[in-house]
C-alpha cells in the first residue's frame, strides 16, 4: 500500500510540473529590457564616478507592431528621469527598429553621478500617447566611496587637458532647404599627449541632421603636434526657414593624463548661411575696386616756378568706375591754376587707367624743400546688383621737393603760436545703442581748436573688430577747416553679428597741415570712441507637452517645456516658476545659464486637484547678454478627470460596495479555455489511474487472506491423523 502511495505521489508531481511547465513555454513570451554600458563606444564592465557613458536599452515586446521600414522618431519617443546619472551638454536620444517587435534606444551623453546604480527612463510607443516607466540596475556602475583622510599629504597631480582646436576647412556658402551639404572640418592636436578614441559628435538641431541618422563620426587617434580632418554630410530639414545654421561640434577622446586613462572633450559651434524660404539667393558680391594713384617724375621745383603735374589711376577690380570726379588740392607754397578745384574723368573700365593734369605755380618765396599735392577720386560701381549704385574714393598725397629761397636779410625772430589740436566735441550712432548685424550711420563733429587753419586733412577711420564699413569708404579728405571752426564726418558702418556685447571702439585719425608765421608743419591726433553693442535676445520656447495620455485628479502627470538658444551670446541666470490652481514637486528651478546654440528641455511634475480645464503659465526669467531682466510668460492649458472607480449602486448585494479581493497572481493566470480542457484530461488520467490502483491492490488482500484460512485447515486435519 505504501509503495502504492509513493508511486501515485510521483506520478502526481511530474503530471503538475508538466502542467506547471505548459502555460510557461506557451504563454509567457512577454516585454523584457536589456542594456548595454558603452564609454567612448566601447563596452564596459566597470565604470566610476564622472564617467561620459551611452547607454544602449533593447526592448522586445509582442504586443508591439512598429514598422521598420518607417522612420524611428515618429514611432518611438523617450526620455530620462532622475537617477543615477546626470546629462551633459551632449545628452542626445536616438532609436533604431530591428523588427514590428524589437527596437533599440541609444541614450548619449550620459555621466555617472557615482551615487547609486539606478537608470530610469520613459518610453513611448505609440506617438507620444502613453508611456511606460522603466527601471534598470546598473551592475557595471560602481558606487564611489571618499578614501579615508590618511594623513597622508601627497596629491598626485595629473598633466593639464589637452589643447585641441576645431576649425571648418571647407562649407557651403549658403544652404536651402532640402540641401545636402559637407563640411569639412580639421582638427589639431597641440598638446604632447596621443588622443584615442576619437569622436565627434554633432548635436544636430530641427534644420539639418548627420546623414544616416545618427550623431557621432569615428575618428583615428590623433598624434602629439598632429592634426587630421573629416568630413561630415548633412542633410537639411524641408521646413528649414533661418538665417543661419548654427553646426555644434564636440569632440570626445581618451588621453592618459600621466595617472590613468581619462575622457576629454572639446566643444565648438560654426554657422552656415542659410536661405529663408521664399526669398531669393543673394547675387554675386562685388568688392569695391582696388585703385593705384601714381604721379608723374618732376624736376626739383624753383620759386615762381609754373610747372604741370600728371596723376594716373589704374582700376584693378572687376567692375568699371562710372561717373568720376576728382578734388585737388596743392598746399605749402604752391598755387592750383586749374579753373577748378574739381576734373570730371571718363569711365575707367576694369584693368583700364584714367589720369588728371594738375597747373601748378611756385611761390615767390618757397619756405620748404617738400610741397604738396593731393587728389580724390570719388565713383560709382556695380557692386554684384547690376547697377552701379555703390560709391567709392581714395585719396593720395604727393610730396614734391623744391629748393627753399635763400634769405637776404635776418629779421626778428618771430615765436610760433601752439599747434592746433583736433579734439572730437560729439557724435551720435542713432540711439542708445547699435544692434549686432544691423548698419548705422555714426555722425562725428570735431573741432580745430587752434589758432590758424588746417589744411589737407585726412580722416581715417578704424573699425576694430566689432564693426565694418558699410558700401563706403574709410578715409575722407577735407580741404581746410578753419581756426576755431567746426566739421562734420559721416560714416555708414554695420555691427558684425559675431560683435561682443558691451561698449565697443571706434578709432578716428586725423592727419593735417597748418602754415604758423610763413612755416607749413604737420600734426596728427587719433582718437577713440565707444559705442554700446547689444545682441538680439533669440531664446525660443516650444509648446509645453503633457507627456501622459490624460490627467487624473490627485495623480502626477509631467509636462515638458522645449527651449533652443540661437543667440551668439549666453543668457545667464535662467529660472523657471509654474503657477496655477496645482501642486508642483519643484514649483522654482533654477537652471544657470544656456550658451549659445544650446537646447534642451523642463520638465515639471504636477497634481491636479480639480476634475476639468487647468490653466497653468510657465514664468522664465533670465538676463539677456545685454544684462537686462527678461521675463517669459507661457500659458499652457489641460484636462483633468476623477478616476472612474465604479457605481456600488449598480449591485444589490451590499458586499459588492467592499473593495474587490485581489486575484492571486500565478502561472495559471490568464490560461485560455484549451489549455483548462487539458489540464481536466491530465486530472481525470490521474484519478482513473488512483482508482485501479485501489482496486488491485483490494484484489490482493483478498487472495492473501484466503491462502491463510486454507492453511489453517490444513494443519487441523494433520492434527487429527496424528
Amino acid at each position: 500500500m505504501r509503495s502504492a502511495i509513493t508511486r501515485i505521489s510521483a506520478i502526481l508531481i511530474a503530471l503538475l510540473m508538466v502542467v506547471s511547465l505548459l502555460p510557461a513555454a506557451v504563454f509567457a513570451a512577454g516585454r523584457t529590457v536589456n542594456y548595454e554600458l558603452q564609454s567612448a563606444g566601447v563596452q564596459q564592465t566597470k565604470i566610476s564616478k564622472n564617467t561620459l557613458v551611452s547607454i544602449i536599452v533593447r526592448i522586445s515586446d509582442p504586443a508591439l507592431s512598429l514598422d521598420p521600414a518607417a522612420p524611428a522618431e515618429g514611432q518611438l519617443h523617450a526620455y530620462k528621469l532622475a537617477d543615477s546619472f546626470t546629462e551633459s551638454s551632449t545628452a542626445s536620444v536616438a532609436y533604431s527598429i530591428a523588427t514590428p517587435n524589437d527596437y533599440t534606444i541609444t541614450f548619449s551623453g550620459l555621466v555617472y553621478t557615482g551615487d547609486g546604480q539606478s537608470f530610469i527612463f520613459k518610453t513611448s510607443e505609440d506617438g507620444r500617447t502613453t508611456y511606460k516607466k522603466e527601471a534598470l540596475t546598473i551592475d557595471e556602475a560602481v558606487v564611489y566611496v571618499a578614501p579615508p583622510d590618511d594623513g597622508d599629504d601627497y596629491v598626485p597631480t595629473p598633466s593639464d587637458p589637452p589643447v585641441v582646436i576645431i576649425s571648418v576647412a571647407s562649407a557651403p556658402e549658403m544652404v536651402k532647404a532640402k540641401d545636402e551639404f559637407e563640411v569639412k572640418f580639421t582638427v589639431e592636436n597641440k598638446s604632447n599627449k596621443t588622443l584615442n578614441d576619437v569622436y565627434a559628435c554633432f548635436n544636430a538641431t530641427g534644420d539639418y541632421r548627420l546623414e544616416g541618422y545618427t550623431t557621432k563620426i569615428s575618428l583615428a587617434s590623433i598624434g602629439a603636434k598632429k592634426s587630421a580632418t573629416f568630413t561630415a554630410k548633412f542633410k537639411a530639414s524641408d521646413s528649414l526657414n533661418a538665417e543661419y545654421i548654427p553646426l555644434a561640434v564636440d569632440l570626445q577622446y581618451t588621453y592618459n593624463n600621466n595617472i590613468q586613462t581619462t575622457n576629454g572633450n572639446t566643444s565648438e559651434t560654426f554657422y552656415l548661411t542659410s536661405q529663408r524660404q521664399g526669398e531669393e539667393p543673394p547675387k554675386e558680391v562685388i568688392p569695391e575696386p582696388v585703385v593705384i594713384v601714381t604721379g608723374s617724375v618732376i624736376d626739383v621745383i624753383k620759386e615762381k616756378q609754373e610747372f604741370q603735374y600728371t596723376v594716373y589711376f589704374e582700376n584693378k577690380g572687376k567692375t568699371p568706375l562710372t561717373n568720376c570726379s576728382v578734388k585737388l588740392a596743392a598746399g605749402n607754397d604752391l598755387i592750383l591754376r586749374n579753373e577748378s578745384t574739381t576734373v570730371l574723368l571718363n569711365d575707367i573700365p576694369a584693368g583700364g587707367k584714367g589720369s588728371v593734369t594738375l597747373k601748378l605755380k611756385a611761390a615767390d618765396v618757397i619756405t620748404s624743400n617738400t610741397q604738396s599735392v593731393s587728389v580724390n577720386l570719388r565713383y560709382y560701381y556695380d557692386g554684384g546688383s547690376g547697377i552701379a549704385n555703390q560709391q567709392g574714393s581714395v585719396s593720395e598725397n604727393f610730396d614734391l621737393l623744391a629748393n627753399v629761397t635763400k634769405q637776404k636779410e635776418e629779421g626778428p625772430t618771430i615765436i610760433s603760436g601752439p599747434v592746433p589740436n583736433v579734439i572730437i566735441t560729439d557724435y551720435s550712432f542713432g540711439g542708445e545703442n547699435v544692434t549686432a548685424g544691423e548698419p548705422f550711420d555714426l555722425k562725428v563733429t570735431f573741432k580745430n581748436t587752434g589758432k590758424v587753419a588746417i589744411e589737407n586733412i585726412v580722416c581715417v577711420v578704424d573699425c576694430g573688430q566689432h564693426f565694418t564699413i558699410n558700401g563706403a569708404t574709410n578715409t575722407t579728405y577735407y580741404s581746410s577747416v578753419g581756426a576755431n571752426s567746426s566739421q562734420t564726418l559721416d560714416v555708414p558702418l554695420q555691427v558684425l553679428a559675431t560683435a561682443a556685447t558691451g561698449a565697443q571702439n571706434v578709432g578716428i585719425s586725423f592727419q593735417y597741415e597748418y602754415v604758423d608765421n610763413g612755416v607749413r608743419s604737420q600734426n596728427s591726433s587719433n582718437i577713440n570712441i565707444s559705442i554700446p553693442v547689444s545682441q538680439p535676445d533669440r531664446l525660443e520656447f516650444g509648446e509645453p507637452v503633457m507627456y501622459d495620455y490624460m490627467a487624473y485628479v490627485g495623480m502626477e502627470t509631467t509636462i515638458v517645456l522645449d527651449y533652443v538658444n540661437k543667440g551668439k551670446s549666453e543668457v545667464s541666470n535662467v529660472e523657471a516658476e509654474v503657477i496655477g490652481d496645482v501642486d508642483v514637486l519643484q514649483q522654482n528651478q533654477y537652471l544657470g545659464n544656456f550658451g549659445s546654440g544650446a537646447g534642451g528641455n523642463i520638465s515639471f511634475v504636477v497634481t491636479p486637484w480639480n476634475a476639468g480645464t487647468n490653466e497653468l503659465t510657465f514664468k522664465i526669467t533670465y538676463e539677456d547678454a545685454n544684462g537686462n531682466t527678461v521675463v517669459r510668460e507661457i500659458p499652457y492649458t489641460f484636462e483633468s478627470e476623477e478616476m472612474a472607480w465604479g457605481d456600488p449602486g449598480e449591485f444589490d448585494d451590499p458586499s459588492a460596495w467592499e473593495d474587490p479581493v485581489p486575484e492571486k497572481q500565478g502561472f495559471l493566470q490568464g490560461m485560455p479555455w484549451w489549455g483548462w480542457v487539458i489540464a481536466a484530461a491530465v486530472v481525470l488520467a490521474v484519478l482513473l489511474i488512483v482508482l485501479k490502483s485501489i482496486k488491485k491492490n483490494k484484489a490482493k488482500k483478498a487472495v492473501k487472506a484466503a491462502e491463510s484460512e486454507w492453511n489453517v485447515f490444513d494443519e487441523v486435519s494433520e492434527n487429527k491423523e496424528a
